[in-house]
């Protein structure tokens, strides 16, 4: 009975973290919230939906290779994939150009209409 009363505790805080975040992305290691684009890295593959803080990545990754400073490659922890680090890397740039570029567009907007 503790045990599955612990289990429910723990499910009630994930909850928690998860309705506390203003968009709703959760790091599938560490189930905390992602706060802001920088510390958000997702799956390089098409229908994998996996977002995960780049460090709570990056320790998985290098837990294979503990002679590695960085990591170079891993298993996405969700769709189980062989995913390069370079991948990862390259998916997040691209996200937060694409981010920055929109949030340059909307500040150009409300400038103009004051």
């Amino acid at each position: 009975d503790e045990e599955s009363e612990e289990m429910n505790i723990e499910g009630y805080e994930n909850e928690l973290i998860i309705s506390s975040s203003p968009r709703g992305e959760e790091c599938v290691i560490c189930y905390k919230s992602i706060e802001g684009k920088a510390q958000l890295v997702e799956c390089p593959r098409i229908n994998c939906k996996m977002k995960s803080h780049i460090y709570c990545l990056a320790i998985q990754f290098l837990n294979k290779d503990s002679n590695a400073i960085l990591p170079t490659s891993g298993i996405c922890p969700l769709c189980r994939h062989s995913v390069r680090w370079s991948d990862i890397i390259r998916k997040q740039k691209k996200s937060r150009k694409k981010y920055n570029t929109k949030r340059r567009v909307e500040t150009d907007s409300e400038s103009d209409s004051l």
